[in-house]
């Protein structure tokens, strides 16, 4: 078997038993690292507005659900465009965490690392985290990885992460990358699933998604 019929075959089993699991999994929302200044003033992110905007509605509707929002905000170093303290480092203002909404903060691409973020899920008896943020290939990339061995499926938005354009590697080459490549990732009892943000519909009574 080559490695691409080994890449497809996963992405077909993990399709087929997706429609189970999202209809039996207690979910999050996970914003990550949705900050001024990869998104704002005038932010870094490709396509920010429109992402911005898409997880603008995804946050609105697991409140209104009652679904758990849980945001992880990156502690830049001095200088980083987020650095702790600065404008660039706060939640962007369209969706600014409740009282109720915990903030984890992290200085590393892994959102579990040095963090209590698998302790906050767990407390409200998440299964599944539903993922959204920048940047695609770091923070989102390596936070889905860690929540499998973490125990938790994940749903990634397709349409509502992204990264910046570099100058070998558009930022959309780098999502579309993503968003074929992370349902691949091998678990024994945990997926990695890819949904848009138009078929993302949480349950109010039993809050899955």
């Amino acid at each position: 078997m080559v490695l691409g019929d080994l890449y497809r075959g996963s992405i077909e089993r993990y399709l087929l038993v997706n429609d189970l699991l999202l209809e039996a999994m207690s979910s999050a929302l996970l914003v990550v690292d949705v900050q001024h200044a990869f998104f704002e003033d005038p932010g870094l992110a490709h396509d920010a507005d429109a992402v911005l905007g898409r997880i603008t509605d995804l946050v609105a509707d697991a409140r209104d659900a009652e679904v758990p929002v849980v945001y992880v905000q990156h502690d830049g170093e001095s200088g980083h465009p987020a650095e702790v303290g600065t404008r660039g480092w706060e939640i962007a203002d369209r969706i600014v965490p409740s009282d109720d909404e915990p903030v984890i903060r992290k200085r590393a691409c892994d959102s579990f690392d040095d963090s209590d973020l698998g302790t906050v899920l767990r407390e409200r008896d998440v299964e599944r985290v539903v993922t959204v943020g920048f940047a695609t290939e770091q923070c989102v990339d390596t936070t889905c990885r860690r929540a499998l061995s973490e125990g938790f499926d994940v749903t990634l938005v397709s349409d509502a992460h992204t990264t910046v354009d570099r100058d070998d590697l558009p930022a959309t080459t780098t999502i579309v990358h993503h968003n074929a490549v992370l349902p691949t990732v091998v678990h024994p009892e945990r997926a990695v699933t890819v949904l848009p943000s138009a078929e993302v519909a949480f349950d109010r009574s039993s809050t899955t998604v």
